[in-house]
């Protein structure tokens, strides 16, 4: 294919993409201490779940090395759609609540002789086993994440009145602590890179499918608002909704509130709008895992109305969002059954079906990246067109000269790979005059593409690593 063709075609991507967005708050005064989170997805099904007291636990194997071991401290409250153990967030009887954001330029350290668990299991660990900030960062490092597929960061608050948030950046754990009193804020940039956005587009205008956007106007609300006297679980829902997405399939599904101090909780969704609370004080968390539909038509106190969470209605959910995921190869129903009895082997349908592509750019001069586009490409028509696999397409503009991105639950399967400069920011591929790369190092033949066997890579389990050496024509 010609080379020109790309542009159009390359633009039509960039535009295309859904937004991968979120956001989340953790207001502060003496008297109160709230984290807030909207949710938004192509789809809001899911459970409430309360996790008991003293279970024995074991990570899901997702690759090689050793899956953690341990059993659970304290009871919790977890939201899921991902089943029992995976949740998306949640806060535990002594009031450490947790929440997870979509992070796309995310990369966890993996090694093989390290313990390891995977990235939604992460969050059910810290419920289970600790009470303060202080413990979280005290064991941070203790185990690495080895992902099925989400590159998320996460924002905590314990009831001491410390809130963090946490990133794996690089194959490194970042993060930012807020001391008492302190709000902080988080949609889908590191901190870092967010707080400096605001810092030079405080007046600007935009929509709240940016999420740079999305995190200024949070800052906004927080030096805007007076929360010494003021501070309420309404105070967070009315800031969250400034920065819903309310319209299409990709939208703010749930708002999800934690009182940390009283160790309530107040949510609604999309489907339901009126707000339901929980109390963590009724529930035992000594007896049966329970749970109740995120979706309820019922408002106010839901506490009465759990019902034992069965490994039939944890089978439905699984399956359905790992399909939302990607994940289609995955076996619901073992996948479930691991979740109820940790018995997961090293040769399940997701470590001989899925693998970890780990893309690493540079350029022939060592000069910065700047503006780059990666594409990930699975076949001779796709790779004709320029069309990526599934989430295969990332955008970025990189300070360096190496940027590293990672695709975590990738198929396995034999891929081409793909980089664009974009130095002059006409957002299109310019192959004469900018640098570009192809897998295996392939270059244009007389403004035509090479082709996809030419460039494509054979994936094999486990971690595989791509190197594209970024340089023009000229």
């Amino acid at each position: 294919m010609n080379a020109r063709k790309l542009i159009l075609i390359f633009c039509c991507i960039a535009i295309a993409m859904h937004t991968i967005a979120c956001s989340s708050i953790v207001l502060k005064n003496q008297h109160s201490i709230f984290l807030a989170k909207n949710f938004d997805w192509t789809y809001g099904d899911g459970y409430l779940l309360k996790n008991i007291r003293g279970v024995q636990k074991r990570a899901f194997i997702t690759g090689a090395g050793t899956p953690a071991n341990w059993t659970s401290k304290y009871g919790s409250v977890t939201f899921t759609q991902n089943g029992k153990e995976m949740p998306y967030g949640g806060m535990n009887e002594k009031g450490l609540a947790i929440e997870m954001l979509w992070l796309d330029y995310t990369e966890y350290y993996i090694n093989e002789t390290t313990t390891y668990l995977n990235e939604l299991e992460w969050i059910q660990y810290q419920l289970d086993n600790y009470a303060t900030i202080d413990e979280v960062v005290e064991n941070i490092n203790t185990l690495s994440i080895r992902p099925i597929k989400g590159k998320i960061h996460f924002i905590v608050a314990d009831a001491n009145g410390q809130s963090i948030v946490i990133e794996h950046l690089g194959g490194k754990v970042r993060y930012e602590v807020k001391e008492a009193n302190h709000c902080q804020a988080i949609t889908n940039f590191d901190a870092t890179t967010s707080a400096e956005w605001h810092t030079k587009n405080a007046t600007a205008t935009g929509n709240v499918a940016n999420a740079l956007y999305r995190y200024s106007l949070l800052q906004k609300d927080i030096v805007a608002n007076n929360f010494s006297n003021n501070l309420t679980a309404n105070t967070a829902l009315d800031i969250l909704d400034n920065v819903a997405i309310k319209k299409g399939n990709f939208k703010t599904y749930w708002t999800i509130v934690y009182d940390v101090l009283k160790k309530e909780i107040f949510f609604k969704t999309a489907d339901t709008k009126n707000v339901k609370q929980l109390l963590l004080a009724d529930l035992d968390f000594s007896s049966t895992t329970e749970a109740i539909d995120i979706n309820t038509k019922m408002k106010d106190n839901i506490g009465s109305n759990l019902i034992t969470y069965t490994e039939d209605m944890n089978t439905a959910l699984v399956s359905i969002s790992f399909k939302q995921l990607g994940l289609e190869q995955v076996d619901a129903a073992a996948i479930s059954k691991s979740q109820f009895d940790f018995s997961s082997t090293a040769d399940n349908s997701y470590t001989t079906n899925y693998i970890t592509l780990k893309i690493i750019v540079t350029t022939v001069d060592s000069s910065k990246l700047g503006k780059i586009g990666i594409v990930i490409m699975d076949g001779e028509e796709s790779f004709k067109k320029f069309l990526p696999f599934r989430d295969g397409f990332h955008q970025i503009s990189a300070a360096g000269s190496s940027y590293t991105w990672v695709y975590y639950g990738l198929p396995k399967n034999n891929y081409a790979i793909a980089a664009v400069q974009d130095e002059n920011n006409n957002k299109r591929p310019d192959f004469a005059t900018e640098k570009y790369a192809f897998s295996n190092g392939k270059r244009l033949s007389g403004g035509s593409l090479p082709s996809f066997e030419d460039c494509k890579v054979v994936m094999q389990e486990g971690v595989n690593e791509v190197q594209l050496l970024l340089q023009s024509e000229k």
